[in-house]
């Protein structure tokens, strides 16, 4: 199989199925919460020029438009590469990415198990301690 992007994209549809799954699902993730976010403030816009045209304001809802549109299908891709390489919603509904944003959750935040232990300066200086 083969994807044909309408938008730019950053990466090829060959370089998205080398992506290993984790990172296919937290850019997912990420995209997710980006598109919450413009989508908000594309009806601000959208409400603010309803009251007042303004040609930079239009252009910001243009752009942002792109932006979404870009980022939409940026998700679609990930998630044929992720049928591509047998995860499915029936395979596996761990990942099982939605197209909407979800409320509510962290775009990709981990938290370790457990607490790193503190250092000192002095510590520090011959390098970094796991």
């Amino acid at each position: 199989m083969e994807y044909i992007p309408r938008y730019r994209q950053p990466f090829t549809w060959e370089q998205l199925l080398a992506m290993e799954v984790p990172q296919i699902t937290q850019e997912i993730a990420r995209l997710q919460h980006s598109l919450e976010l413009l989508n908000k403030t594309q009806k601000e816009l959208k409400q603010h020029l309803e009251q007042s045209p303004d040609p930079d304001l239009e252009d910001a809802v243009k752009e942002n438009e792109d932006t979404i549109g870009s980022q939409s299908e940026r998700i679609l891709m990930m998630r044929l590469a992720l049928e591509a390489k047998g995860f499915s919603k029936a395979s596996n509904p761990h990942y099982d990415v939605s197209t909407e944003p979800q409320p509510q959750q962290p775009a990709h935040r981990i938290d370790p198990p457990f607490a790193l232990p503190a250092h000192s300066e002095e510590e520090n200086e011959d390098g970094v301690y796991l």
